[in-house]
This record gives structure tokens, C-alpha cells and sequence, in this order.
């Protein structure tokens, strides 16, 4: 499938691969005798990942599968809330390089009834040990977080997403981390409940779209190195208690009677 910040445009023995934000001047241009026909074939959304010729579309990014196609088409929604001076062809062609390059996995300690589409944030197999790996984590007591110990590498600069979940319902939507060679779990683990509500507002859509929201916002926010700022769980949390949202002040993952040799 075409990626969701892409379409093909024909042109005289010349299929044209634009970009959705900037149409002054292709991306990629393939030579062929006939680009309509080339454009058919190459929006068949069953159009074999193996089929001749188009290995080198789905290197590009240019082509890919149907799960990795939505997970693109998803992000695209949030573009409209991206502030006026980030220059949307730059972010899109951001988003789209790490997203693919990126692996996924939801790691569920504690069960909750969520209507979600989890296929779209699991990688079906490793690409890559360099990969980074985006976590989304449910979870009851924050004791069951040491577990991650055994997943994450922070030496790759793995996220981690947490959600907590009491009696099968989401309660808390964050902290959103990005790790790196000195992160310790520890720490975080023990400064997960040092925080204060800031401000509160209504809670005006479900529990789950909301998490999938804040999920997809806060890897934007990553990817494009924070020039967007769309999320407001960056080392924060989102409280749902009766309709309501508090939202916390910043709750670093550092605690200062740690021994974790962090300096």
C-alpha cells in the first residue's frame, strides 16, 4: 500500500511519487511507458510485498504493509494540530523514517477492556538488535515495572509509554519516557507517585482513544526531536477520575537516594 504521506501522480512515461505536503517537485520519479497503469497496480492494496519490482518501493518507504499503512495514516491525523512554523513535509518525511524503522510492543502486566487495534504498535518479527523499541506498557503496582529490566535496551534509546490500569480500567495515561545508557528503572519505579495536579479539565472521549491519542502524539513529539508539542504526558501523567482529567506536574526519573551510579 502507497504510504499515507505519499501519492502517486502521472506524468508523461513518468509515474511521480509526491509528497502530501509539498506538490512543487517530486520525491521519486519512475520511468514507465505507462504511469496510469503503473499507478493502478501500485494502489492495489493487495499488491504482494514479494512482487516483482516493487522490492525497492518498499526500501524507499514508498510502498508498505497494510498494518504499517494504517499505524502512517493514524499519525497523519495529528498533523492539523501541529503549529503553524513546523514545516509539515519536513515532519511527515521525519515520522514516516522513524515510525518504519521503529519496533513496537505492548507489554501487558494487568488486563483492561480496551478498544483498541494492538496489531498496528506490535512488530510481528525483530527488524534490526539497533532497532529502538516503542513500549506501551499496562500495568497495576508500580513494583511490576521492574520487570521491563528483562525487555528494554537503553542503549538504544527505547520508550516506554505507561498506562495504569485498576479493575480493568484505565486510570492513569502516562509518563511517556525516553531512556538512554544512564536511565534507571529503579529511579523511575520510586518517582512514579512524586507528583501534584496541575490543572483538571473534562474527559470528552473514551478512556482508550484517548490513550492511542497521547501515544501517537507523544511519538511525534520524539521523532520530530520535540520542535512539536503535542502530547502532554512527557514525563507526566493523565489522571481519569469521574469524567475528569488532572493532569501532573513533571515527574522526573531520577531519585536522589538511588545508587544507580548516575552522576
Amino acid at each position: 500500500m502507497i504510504n499515507a504521506f505519499f501519492e502517486l501522480e502521472p506524468a508523461e512515461k513518468t509515474l511521480r511519487v509526491m509528497n502530501r505536503y509539498r506538490r512543487d517537485h517530486p520525491l521519486y520519479t519512475i520511468p514507465h511507458q505507462e504511469p496510469e497503469k503503473l499507478k493502478r497496480i501500485l494502489e492495489n492494496q493487495d499488491l504482494p510485498a514479494g512482487a516483482q519490482g516493487v522490492q525497492n518501493l518498499y526500501h524507499k518507504g514508498i510502498l508498505v504493509d497494510r498494518v504499517r499503512s494504517e499505524g502512517l495514516e493514524r499519525f497523519k491525523r495529528f498533523f492539523a494540530q501541529v503549529g503553524p512554523d513546523v514545516d509539515l513535509y519536513s515532519l511527515s518525511l521525519v515520522v514516516a523514517r522513524e515510525y518504519l524503522r521503529s519496533e513496537f510492543a505492548v507489554i501487558v502486566y494487568e488486563d483492561a477492556d480496551l478498544d483498541l487495534d494492538f496489531r498496528l504498535w506490535q512488530t510481528p518479527s525483530p527488524k534490526d538488535t539497533n532497532a529502538p523499541r516503542n513500549y506501551l506498557v499496562l500495568y497495576r503496582e508500580p513494583g511490576q515495572l521492574r520487570q521491563l529490566k528483562q525487555e528494554m535496551d537503553t542503549k538504544r534509546g527505547d520508550t516506554l509509554f505507561l498506562c495504569r490500569v485498576m479493575q480493568g480500567r484505565i486510570a492513569e495515561i502516562g509518563p511517556m519516557y525516553v531512556t538512554h545508557p544512564t536511565f534507571c528503572l529503579d529511579c523511575m519505579v520510586r518517582k512514579l507517585e512524586a507528583y501534584h495536579i496541575r490543572w483538571s479539565s473534562p474527559l470528552s472521549v473514551p478512556a482508550g482513544q484517548l490513550l492511542e491519542e497521547e501515544f501517537l502524539k507523544s511519538l511525534i513529539d520524539h521523532y520530530s526531536s520535540y520542535i512539536t508539542l503535542l502530547s502532554t504526558v512527557h514525563e507526566r501523567k493523565m489522571l481519569l477520575r469521574d469524567q475528569e482529567i488532572g493532569f501532573t506536574s513533571l515527574i522526573t526519573p531520577r531519585y536522589s537516594r538511588c545508587h544507580c551510579l548516575i552522576s
